[in-house]
């Protein structure tokens, strides 16, 4: 299967950063307040998420098996996890449409 590479423009280089930024503290957050293993799972979970786009047989595995072992409790956190972090990706992409049009 073919890769498919995405490529940003330069003018989006900030919004790029902004995300990672963002997402470290999301992460930092995870960890601070569910421990390392609902961090993990939430890594693993997006990393697979992410995957699914080029290895959709191999990713779907990995995604079954991460969230199949979840209890409720977790899987709660996992989905409270992932809503923080898509919530601080649309922040991000909003201050960078301000950003784009000052």
């Amino acid at each position: 299967m073919r890769r498919r590479h995405i490529q940003f423009d330069k003018k989006d280089e900030p919004f790029k950063a902004d995300v990672r930024e963002l997402g470290s503290m999301v992460g930092e957050r995870l960890r601070e307040q569910g421990g390392n293993a609902l961090f993990d799972a939430v890594e693993t979970a997006r990393r697979a998420a992410i995957r699914r786009r080029n290895e959709p047989d191999a990713a779907e595995a990995e995604l079954e098996a991460t969230l199949s072992n979840l209890t409720p409790d977790n899987a709660a956190g996992l989905v409270r996890g992932f809503a923080t972090w898509f919530h601080m990706v649309n922040l991000a992409e909003r201050i960078h449409r301000i950003r784009r049009r000052r």
